[in-house]
């Protein structure tokens, strides 16, 4: 029986199929940092969401969907989860910092008449919903936002509006809906916040994560719309040999800028399709008839949000594969198998993240009880005294395990 680090240690986005320099740059920046791969990979999927905006599309041949992804890192303070985004984002935190100094000159040069000019900034600052109202109309190309805790994102619903509109706006946004929202300032009572477009990324530690364990988070909809990355805890031995490779991270910038310049709609070809189906209509359906629609268990009530809104995620994961592969047009075989194996990675990181939360052990892992009682099978030692003391824990715990009280 697997353990949960032996588990773990095979598990990991696929990148074989995206170009060799996102590839090597992939591992440049994980290698540099320090950090294992699927946080990097993580990062530098959402950096080419936000430069795709709402100019790159998906179309399957029933719906239509933009790229964006909203995603988690967790992990414990000091795990690396916000220096190798910065560096990830870079490219895009640049150009947003030039278009934050292009309106703060226009509004020194303006004279009061004419139009006023309007800022252009696309990182989300605030996190009250008339600030981001606001922001989705000034920017329909889409924002971003980025922190390296979103503890404060997480803590924020439920201090502004105490009712579910808040989660229901958020919701909306991720959806791509345009909705209304009701203003505490100006004349307008009502705005409408028109076909946004938001990309997600940051960390959460572990125990903030528990938040979401609250009575008000379950059920919403909102959990199931979080890709999460939960990577075991992995401390350096030692700095990094090397540095940065320079013309790796030119071509970073450059297939930043150029994503920035596409406009283009990307289609399931028939074999994609076939695939996605599969995954769809007998991989995930068959886990959601495991689970049964009626479970009122927290775990599960997770999980069954997360497998509702894991296929639309498969799209767009598609999608942003083909631009790091350099390809457009249709969507092949080779990206759409690495996308549900992309997707399955995702499914066992929400697993870990929500048995965290709700204290259940990961499926298909050992329990204590299991290992002490494999150990005592495999090595015949019928002493519980010495099997204890082997262990180095006390002889009424190992009793405790062997006869399942514990």
């Amino acid at each position: 029986m697997e353990t949960n680090k032996s588990l773990e240690e095979k598990i990991a986005f696929p990148i074989s199929h995206l170009s060799p320099e996102i590839q090597a740059y992939i591992r440049n920046i994980s290698e540099m940092f320090q950090v294992p791969s699927d946080m990097v990979t993580l990062a530098v999927y959402v950096a080419t969401a936000v430069s795709a905006g709402s100019r790159v599309t998906t179309f399957d041949g029933i719906y239509t969907n933009k790229l964006s992804l909203w995603s988690i890192v967790v992990g414990i303070s000091g795990a690396g989860k916000t220096e190798f985004a910065k560096k990830v984002l870079q490219p895009i935190l640049t150009r947003n910092e030039k278009l934050v100094k292009e309106y703060e000159d226009a509004m020194r040069d303006w004279n009061g008449k004419g139009k006023e000019p309007e800022s252009r900034d696309f990182r989300l600052h605030s996190i009250t919903l008339e600030a981001l109202v606001e922001k989705i109309n000034q920017n329909p190309d889409g924002l971003l936002l980025y922190r390296g805790e979103l503890s404060g994102w997480v803590g924020s619903f439920g201090k502004y509006n105490r009712d579910d509109a808040e989660y229901a706006s958020w919701i909306e946004v991720w959806d791509g809906n345009t909705f209304p929202v009701h203003t505490k300032t100006g004349n307008k009572k009502f705005i409408n916040a028109k076909e946004p477009v938001l990309s997600v990324l940051g960390g959460v530690q572990p125990h903030i994560m528990k938040k979401f364990a609250k009575a008000d988070f379950l059920g919403s909809g909102f959990l199931g719309r979080l890709l999460m990355v939960y990577p075991p805890l992995c401390y350096p031995e030692a700095a990094p040999e090397g540095d940065f490779d320079k013309q790796l991270l030119n071509y970073w910038a450059q297939f930043i800028d150029n994503n920035y310049r596409l406009s283009t709609q990307l289609i399931f070809s028939t074999e994609a399709l076939t695939i996605y189906n599969d995954f769809c209509y007998n991989y995930v359906r068959d886990l959601v008839m495991q689970i049964g629609e009626e479970s009122t268990d927290p775990y599960n009530v997770c999980m069954l949000e997360f497998y509702g809104k894991i296929k639309v995620y498969a799209e767009k994961w598609a999608g942003l594969s083909m631009l790091l592969a350099g390809k457009t047009g249709w969507i092949d075989a080779e990206v759409m198998s690495r996308t549900i194996e992309a997707m399955k990675v995702f499914e066992f990181y929400a697993k870990k993240v929500y048995s965290f939360i709700f204290g259940k052990p990961i499926e298909g892992s050992a329990t204590k009880g299991e290992i002490i009682r494999k150990l005592q099978a495999e090595f015949g030692i019928e002493n519980q005294a010495m099997l204890a003391a082997s262990l180095g824990i006390g002889r009424s715990i190992v009793s405790q395990y062997l006869s399942g009280k514990k």
